[in-house]
């Protein structure tokens, strides 16, 4: 079973804040906080509209 959008998203955030300040690792890891949030926000909207 793949794992939630909340629990990527917090593994990934402990993840980037054990990251230096300016690091690329760090960016990437910011980049993917991003899409994960707006895939959340897209399953949300797309229950409002289905309800």
């Amino acid at each position: 079973m793949s794992k939630t959008i909340a629990k990527q998203y917090f593994e990934t955030r402990a993840a980037a804040q054990r990251c230096k300040p300016r690091s690329e690792r760090k960016t990437k890891l910011e980049e993917r906080l991003a899409n994960l949030m707006l895939r959340q926000l897209r399953i949300e909207c797309k229950k409002r509209r289905a309800a």
